[in-house]
C-alpha cells in the first residue's frame, strides 16, 4: 500500500487474470480513495487485506502470479 489506511473495496478474487493497470484494490485514506492497480499482466495469487480492513504504509495487499513460477507483491 503506498499509504496508510482502509481497504474500501476489493475488485478482483484470487485466481482471477488482470491485465497492467486493472484496479485490484481500492484504499482511502484522509478521504481520498486510491486504486491499487496491477504492474503488469498476471492471475491474482492471493489478497490479503480484506474490505474495511486496514493498512499500512508499504502492507503487501495482494500477490500477483506471473508467468511459471515468479511472483511479485504489490
Amino acid at each position: 500500500a503506498p499509504m496508510p489506511g482502509v481497504i474500501v473495496s476489493v475488485h478482483k478474487a484470487q485466481g482471477a487474470p488482470v491485465t497492467r493497470g486493472e484496479t485490484v484494490l481500492t484504499i482511502e485514506s484522509m478521504k481520498l480513495q486510491t486504486n491499487l492497480v496491477a504492474p503488469r499482466d498476471g492471475i491474482i495469487a492471493e489478497i490479503l487485506k480484506a474490505e474495511n480492513a486496514n493498512c499500512d504504509k508499504d502492507d503487501v495487499v495482494f500477490r500477483l502470479e506471473l508467468s511459471g513460477d515468479n511472483s511479485e507483491n504489490a
